[in-house]
């Protein structure tokens, strides 16, 4: 069983994702022909099916893991998606505050990215540009990164200071939703 869900979110106008007569193929087997389909803010969405039946490939269209054979992938302009995957995280000798911290990494890259065209002139298009940032940045709390952090580490009731490697395994699962979470995505895919 693939999950995939939706969290809250700042776009509302339009589709969060949306498949146009998408078609996939590995050789012989047809994952998709021409599906058509859209995620919408505060939807959830659930696929089930055998092994082998394409869930997790229809999650790797969404994060553009994988290209369609036909059709369109649409994803909203600065859509933040975070995937929590069946693999445990790895970084055994990571603290648990390092692991959930690095789930902020595509935040931290948006406020880079604002910090270095702030510091540019600017013409009317740069200043959409740079406005456009700072709403994505605003939208996941990415101008108090830290305190994020230990807000996620408080209400999943984690152990900061422990290294991952002397957890067990239902605790690592849990430090690994800590840092999908972290970033305040508008779709949350489980796998």
């Amino acid at each position: 069983i693939a999950t995939c869900s939706t969290l809250p979110s700042p776009v509302k106008a339009m589709s969060l994702t949306r498949f146009d007569e998408v078609s996939l193929e590995f050789g012989e087997q047809v994952i998709l022909r021409e599906a058509s389909m859209s995620i919408e803010a505060g939807e959830r969405v659930c696929l089930i099916g055998r092994n082998g039946a394409g869930k997790t490939s229809l999650l790797r269209l969404i994060t553009g893991e994988l290209e369609p054979d036909h059709g369109v992938v649409q994803l909203s302009a600065g859509l933040g998606i975070s995937q929590l995957t069946q693999n445990l995280p790895g970084g055994r000798e990571r603290t648990v505050h390092e692991v959930v911290t690095g789930g902020r990494e595509a935040v931290r890259e948006l406020v880079n990215q604002y910090h270095q065209l702030s510091a540019q002139q600017l013409d009317a298009t740069g200043l959409r540009e740079l406005e456009a940032l700072q709403r994505q940045i605003d939208a996941r709390g990415g101008w108090h990164i830290e305190q994020r952090v230990d807000t996620v580490i408080t209400e999943l009731d984690l152990p900061a200071d422990k290294l991952l490697g002397q957890l067990s395994g239902g605790w690592q699962r849990r430090v690994a939703l800590g840092r999908a979470i972290v970033s305040q995505p508008d779709l949350l895919l489980l796998d």
